[in-house]
């Protein structure tokens, strides 16, 4: 019993040696050094005269993605889009309401010479469907352009295509377009720009001139049709614009209404 006893005690007192000198070490491991330390002071009476580094705040980036509907309708196509729709559907806002078949033209004449309902959803839907081809092929161009690969098939296709002449201060271009069948034939000068669009069911001679940054003059003449029209468009603010069409016919086409007419809009976009 006794050296039971005294094997305890042996093995207690060696447990807690261990544990003494394992603390111990520790200890010198975690002990605090109050020399000097790079970065830190050891007083800070000095800072009441020092005027110190002011520290700039950095903005955080703009956000520079484009959204994917502004990469596919970028204000290049968009505007073409615009003048193809203004040239099949009237120029102007007013036009455009005008032209369009309603409860009120049902039984005229106006009604026959713009057709049915039925056929002017077929031609809404036929230039939806242009408008597709028309992507299609504008950004495949673009891709060809950036593609050094292809790049020359593109060059090509631009040199078909396109033509660029400057004379003086007057610019003269061509550009036929696949998808439409059209082709446009531009002068800009400084004082004017003049167009002829050429495609199947049309041929526009149009005579544009800018008064100012909100105003702007046009004359065009529909060889097809026969008609003659003269625009005023002005843009009141950014959303509201007023318009003046005055037009008549020269010959006997049947593609339209044969009359005379004065029309005047305030168009509001939101």
């Amino acid at each position: 019993m006794q050296v039971r006893f005294s094997k305890f005690r042996f093995v207690l007192a060696f447990t807690m040696l261990v544990l003494s000198v394992g603390e111990s070490v520790g200890a010198t491991e975690y002990v605090r050094d109050y020399g000097p330390h790079s970065g830190y002071v050891s007083s800070v009476a000095d800072e009441k005269s020092d005027d110190g580094i002011e520290i700039p705040f950095i903005n955080k980036p703009a956000d520079t993605t484009v959204p994917i509907k502004d990469r596919i309708f970028n204000s290049e196509i968009s505007k073409e889009f615009k003048t193809r729709y203004e040239d099949q559907f009237g120029r102007t806002e007013a036009e455009r309401v005008y032209n369009s078949p309603n409860k009120d033209t049902y039984y005229d004449d106006l009604y026959t010479m713009n057709g049915t309902p039925q056929q002017v959803d077929d031609q809404k839907r036929a230039f939806g469907n242009y408008m597709a081809a028309r992507l299609v092929e504008y950004h495949f161009d673009k891709y060809m352009k950036s593609d050094p690969s292809v790049r020359t098939i593109y060059e090509a296709k631009e040199r078909l295509s396109k033509v660029n002449v400057e004379v003086d201060q007057v610019k003269f271009d061509a550009k036929y377009e696949l998808a439409g069948n059209t082709l446009d034939l531009r002068a800009n000068a400084p004082w004017f720009s003049t167009q002829f669009t050429l495609s199947p069911s049309q041929r526009i001679v149009s005579l544009t001139r800018m008064q100012s940054s909100t105003m702007g003059l046009e004359a065009r003449y529909l060889m097809l049709d026969q008609k003659v029209a003269a625009i005023i468009n002005k843009r009141l603010t950014k959303a509201l614009a007023l318009s003046f069409t005055a037009s008549g016919c020269t010959g006997d086409s049947t593609i339209s209404q044969r009359e005379t007419l004065y029309l005047g809009g305030l168009s509001l976009a939101f």
